[in-house]
């Protein structure tokens, strides 16, 4: 009996904090990993969107990807959807809607955006016959 001096059987308790750390950790370790991966495919996704001439298909995937994470990349998204919806390129035109995309791109620090505000802010249409320009013409 002497020699179990010391010796500790482990609790259930103890036993299931332990399994349960180790899964969250490799859980963890997987989540990180993934949203690396993750992140990297929503900027090739980005890239390819952005040279692409079929209007209608990028303005889906810009909406379908706003929002997805709240980083650089989501200020120029909500910027290009602000050009979709000013120009009506690809999609319904909505100039007011489009103007507020890219004033929430520029209160979060897209310098294109505030440049864009400040060019184009005083005219009626903020800009929609520029932006329908710069959509057509990035393209040829």
């Amino acid at each position: 009996m002497n020699d179990l001096k010391g010796f500790h059987l482990a609790t259930h308790e103890e036993i299931s904090y332990s399994i349960i750390y180790r899964e969250y950790l490799d859980t963890k370790k997987n989540y990180l990993e993934t949203k690396k991966n993750y992140q990297s495919i929503r900027l090739k996704l980005f890239k390819a969107i952005s040279d692409s001439s079929e209007h209608e298909k990028a303005f889906n995937a810009y909406k379908t990807m706003e929002d997805d994470c709240n980083d650089t990349l989501n200020y120029r998204i909500k910027y290009k959807i602000g050009l979709y919806l000013l120009s009506g390129v690809g999609c319904e035109e909505e100039i007011d809607k489009g103007y507020k995309k890219i004033v929430e791109a520029a209160s979060l620090g897209l310098p294109d955006a505030k440049s864009w505000i400040n060019k184009y802010k005083n005219k009626n249409d903020y800009g929609a016959v520029e932006a329908k320009k710069l959509l057509l013409h990035k393209n040829r």
